[in-house]
């Protein structure tokens, strides 16, 4: 049974971000066994921790069984998974799982499956060979390399289980209960733990052993379901279907769901949101005084709290909708719901991401002013343009004229005017894909950013390479197979595998600002169009415009001056970047180092002094401007610093350089930083929309 939502939102930057799956807890009154837990693994692994090297895995279909749970241990350490939730069981729980264990080389060692409760509350996964147990039942296969094993017991497999007693010992099953007649087939094991607190192991509704001895009670608080143990092929490999924990009491089990995020106007120039969610009760009693918690930031670690709402009663099956109202600032934002009834406390995870400053232009409101229905290319190209004026490259639109962007657009995308807004099947009408993209080139260069900006393309895009580029806030011009349709995709909502696009407005005009729609890109068939900053992977790029010459030196002591170099793969280019005919310079650096960049200055030979230069960096999407119309009389006899962080490039305050510099750091020359860099797999970017 499928509860499991897990709700993707990245925003670069509001990361909206919490703990986990969807957490079931329970309030203990006392009933008859009711389902808990329960995963068939048709998915992936949302609701566990996984532990182990190889990794565990979830396989589509194996053993004539679909949704299959692989713990994929080697020969040396277990590999598997505990669950995210905890379980308080004190009356009693049954546990199940059917389990098939394929011997396929009796010479073999190293193949078995547990199922149970860990032993402790939050046990250390990632730093154990296997996790302590409180209670398990196992099935495995002892070969010939299993040298442990007595030479008359190898080549049989057997079943294995115990579980801490009250008095502390470790009550067992026995030692070799054979196991042969369940090997090779799948076969239902389950464990009973009844209101007493006595034990039984089954195998098939077939008692293997009930126990002596009472369970420790302490087994059955706060405990996480484990399933780990050795599929390494050596012997054979060993495989769960599903796994199944019934409690004995009834239960007020929390779910959150639906999760959506709506834009709700502008305030202060800052787009306005209404974060909504659906919270459930799954269980079989009433819940009463939920409190459902928005917080920004993780609650147990100082998260601000932005607003709460209490839900009063929510009757078993009932479904009600809570929400806030949040105007985030600009920066990076992890959002954490957390619902609490009484001993339940759930939290859920929501990843949306977002870019969230993406201009949301409409088809229909150009399309009028062109006479030229079907613009849905040179009006996405548009919305991711106008992105990247607004982060550093203001030259792409002069003095707010988009409807000048769109129509230079058509014309250079070469697109058809359509003979009305809905044309008939055997016209056609549009922006031919291949066409798209000289005609996105064609602009940047004749905006002087054919150096700073790179336009790539791919056929048949797969779903993680696209998410990678909006994680580090590239959106993307995607066109649809499923639709014939450009969109300026700015981030995506990733629900199991129901995987959906963002639009930044969609450029038909049909849908709102941050809406999203089920019909969006299908994965493996979408086409898109890269437009990044050159600097996005790590390069440094300095630009001198006019009458300068620049002089680099790395943080080794490396340098790269217009006559020579010794910085690996870095480029001295002179090239008008600005359209007036006096070359400028370009220098390229890639793969960044950690530490200060000494950039120098020196006039080119029959410069005028009044003559003025401007100085720009840029490197992960972050533009500093160094200098702007500085005169040539005014360069200064120390060089300028710029310092490349974890974070990104810094221009750093007034400092002493390193001796071996022979440098030191002179004031703030009309430094403008635009944004924020990151040297890791994204950039901040200034989020929100100012007006």
């Amino acid at each position: 049974m499928k509860s499991h939502k897990k709700i993707s939102w990245n925003v670069i930057k509001y990361s909206l971000m919490a703990i986990s799956a969807i957490v079931t807890i329970l309030l203990m009154v006392g009933a008859a066994q009711t389902t808990v837990f329960e995963d068939d693994f048709s998915t992936n692994l949302d609701k566990w921790i996984p532990f182990g090297s190889p990794s565990p895995q979830v396989l589509g279909s194996i053993e004539g069984r679909s949704g299959v749970f692989d713990n994929n241990g080697d020969g040396n350490c277990d590999s598997g998974v505990v669950s995210k939730d905890a379980f308080s069981l004190t009356n009693g729980f049954t546990m199940e799982s059917d389990i098939f264990l394929r011997v396929t080389n009796p010479a073999g060692c190293w193949v078995d499956a547990f199922i149970g409760l860990t032993k402790d509350n939050s046990p250390a996964v990632n730093s154990l060979c296997a996790v302590p147990k409180g209670i398990l039942f196992r099935i495995y296969y002892a070969g010939d390399a299993c040298w442990q094993t007595p030479a008359d017991k190898m080549r049989h497999a057997y079943l294995d289980g115990g579980f801490y007693t009250e008095g502390g010992a470790w009550e067992s099953i026995g030692a070799y209960v054979s196991a042969d007649a369940y090997i090779d087939s799948w076969h239902k094991f389950k464990v009973v733990v009844g209101e007493d607190r006595y034990v039984k192991f089954y195998v098939d509704d077939t008692l293997i052993y009930p126990s002596t001895n009472k369970i420790d009670p302490a087994i059955l608080e706060g405990k996480k379901i484990n399933m780990d143990g050795r599929s390494s092929g050596s012997a054979g490999k060993v495989y769960h279907d599903y796994i199944k924990l019934s409690g004995q009491s009834p239960i007020a089990s929390l779910e959150v769901s639906d999760i959506e995020l709506k834009q709700d106007g502008i305030a202060n120039g800052l787009i306005r949101f209404i974060i909504k969610a659906s919270i459930h009760n799954k269980g079989n009693i009433p819940a009463e005084n939920i409190i459902v918690n928005f917080f920004d930031g993780d609650p147990e670690k100082n998260g601000k709290l932005i607003g709460d709402q209490k839900i009063n009663l929510l009757q078993p099956g009932d479904k009600i909708e809570a929400s806030i109202g949040w105007i985030p600032e600009k920066g990076t934002h992890d959002i954490y719901i957390l619902a609490r009834n009484g001993k339940a406390n759930l939290q859920t995870k929501i990843d949306f991401k977002i870019i969230n400053d993406v201009p949301g232009y409409s088809q229909f409101d150009y399309q009028r002013r062109l006479g030229c229905p079907g613009l849905c290319g040179p009006v996405a190209s548009a919305c991711i343009i106008g992105y990247w004026d607004q982060h550093g490259f203001d030259n792409f639109i002069n003095g707010n004229d988009v409807f000048a962007l769109i129509s230079a657009l058509k014309a250079r995308q070469a697109t058809i005017c359509c003979s009305s807004n809905n044309p008939p099947p055997s016209e056609y009408c549009g922006t031919l894909f291949y066409l798209a993209v000289p005609g996105l080139i064609e602009l940047i260069t004749e905006k002087g950013y054919f150096l700073q900006m790179s336009v790539r393309t791919s056929i048949n895009y797969d779903w993680q390479t696209l998410k990678d580029h909006l994680n580090r806030g590239i959106p993307l011009i995607v066109f649809s197979d499923n639709g014939n349709h450009f969109m300026p995709v700015v981030g995506y909502i990733e629900e199991g595998s129901n995987n959906k696009w963002i639009y930044a407005g969609d450029p038909a005009g049909t849908k709102s600002v941050w809406d999203y729609s089920n019909d969006l890109v299908r994965q493996g068939y979408s086409k898109a169009i890269v437009l990044e900053p050159t600097g996005i992977f790590g390069t440094i790029t300095a630009t001198a415009q006019c009458p300068v010459y620049l002089n680099i030196r790395d943080p080794d002591g490396l340098f790269i001056t217009r006559e020579s170099s010794n910085i690996p793969g870095a480029t001295y280019v002179e090239t008008d970047i600005n359209g007036d005919r006096d070359p400028d310079e370009v220098i390229t650096i890639p793969d960044a180092k950690l530490g200060d960049y000494l950039i120098s200055v020196t006039p080119k030979p029959g410069r005028d002094h009044t003559e003025k230069y401007t100085i720009k960096i840029n490197y992960l999407g972050t533009i500093i401007t160094l200098a702007k119309d500085i005169s040539i009389s005014k360069i200064p006899d120390k060089p300028y610093i710029i310092t490349v962080t974890y974070n990104g490039i810094i221009q750093p305050p007034m400092k002493a350089v390193a001796a071996n510099h022979e440098f030191i750091q002179i004031g703030d020359q009309s430094a403008e930083a635009v944004g924020s860099g990151s040297a890791t797999n994204n950039i901040k970017i200034l989020s929100g929309l100012e007006m």
